[in-house]
């Protein structure tokens, strides 16, 4: 049934009544919203999110409605600036202006200008008014910064590291050193080109071109085999002017030292301890020289070995059909017997005893009594 009724054409008039309806439906949600603003700006102001155990109203949102935190906390800001806004406030709580168009009025707005605004807002469509407020919001930061000078405390250098691991430097200054340092990095970048040299990261491209032939008609072949090198470097950037002002700097009066030095400082006991340990180790490598060897001793004379007289001669009897080779020597020398080198004497034989009979040779037995 649905499906047959969308399928059939809406007349003009049902179209422009779907239409109220809709705008009807959306004031509604809009009164509704400034309801709910109210309603959230009094909780913020009772702290009911702390009592609960969150530590922002933006959190107590994200847990107990849905929003994200982003959302939570964009209306928490507008419903605290409704408070100061009464003009506002009330366009809203009507249904006259949407929630868009009162979320972007609320960010420039003030006292003096919400009427102004909410004029814009009746004839403008949301976007239209997001623009309005943004040039009235430039306009006004223009007119507080003239009203205020700078302030030393306002320059600063910060630099944060990109996801291609560059580095970005960010640097707030006054406007006439920002001047002075984009003339001096202009200079330097400018210098640093015409006096041909490079940075890193320069592509240097040579090409060997060969002279035209019309245009060395009158040479000769030599000369025209001659190549010619030309030489493509990439276009100026003002980074190599920053890097030549920093290059400068760091070597100050010696144009030759490098722009980068590395300075270790190293304490005395340390060096001394790896001294030492250095002087250790060679020791320990180092093998140690073998001790001197003594002299031998002298060398005493040999007394001639005399034979023994008492010693029999260690020979074999000779075989008669074969000499053997003590045969062939001469007979030892028969040395002079000393009184160190004399036999002691023999003792005497004992006397010969005399013969027993064989009747003496046992005992007889004693007669019994």
């Amino acid at each position: 049934m649905l499906q047959e009724c969308m399928r059939e054409p809406l007349s003009v008039e049902e179209v422009q009544a779907l239409g109220e309806h809709i705008a009807e439906q959306a004031v509604h949600l809009d009164a509704a919203m400034h309801r709910l603003l109210a309603d959230l700006r009094t909780f913020d102001a009772a702290g009911g999110w702390y009592r609960q155990g969150f530590g922002t109203c933006a959190h107590w949102l994200s847990w107990r409605v849905g929003w994200d935190l982003g959302t939570a906390r964009e209306h928490l800001r507008v419903a605290r600036a409704l408070h100061t806004l009464p003009l506002v406030s009330e366009a809203l709580s009507a249904g006259q202006i949407s929630y868009s168009k009162t979320r972007a009025i609320t960010r420039v707005a003030t006292a003096a200008t919400e009427a102004v605004l909410l004029g814009y807002a009746q004839h403008c469509t949301a976007s239209q008014l997001e623009t309005v407020c943004r040039k009235v919001g430039v306009l006004g930061a223009d007119a507080a910064s003239r009203a205020t000078r700078p302030h030393d405390s306002e320059r600063y250098v910060a630099h944060t590291t990109t996801a291609s691991g560059m580095v970005c430097v960010k640097a707030c200054l006054r406007p006439d050193e920002a001047a002075l340092l984009l003339q001096v990095q202009q200079a330097g970048g400018g210098l640093h080109a015409r006096a041909g040299g490079g940075f890193r990261g320069e592509s240097v491209v040579s090409a060997e071109v060969s002279a035209p032939a019309e245009r060395a008609t009158d040479a000769s072949a030599e000369t025209r085999s001659l190549p010619t090198t030309t030489t493509t470097r990439r276009p100026y950037n003002r980074a190599d002017g920053l890097m030549a002002l920093v290059h400068t700097y760091a070597r100050g009066s010696s144009a030759e030292r490098s722009p980068v030095e590395l300075i270790v400082t190293v304490p005395v006991a340390l060096l001394q301890q790896a001294a030492a340990t250095a002087d250790s180790a060679a020791t320990a490598a180092t093998p140690a020289p073998p001790p001197p060897e003594a002299p031998p001793p002298p060398m005493l004379p040999r007394s001639p070995r005399l034979p023994s007289p008492t010693a029999a001669p260690r020979c074999r009897s000779p075989s008669p059909s074969r000499p053997t080779l003590r045969s062939l020597r001469k007979p030892p020398v028969a040395w002079p017997a000393t009184a160190a080198w004399s036999s002691p004497p023999s003792p005497p034989p004992p006397p010969p005893s005399p013969p027993r009979s064989p009747s003496a040779a046992r005992p007889a037995p004693s007669p019994p009594p």
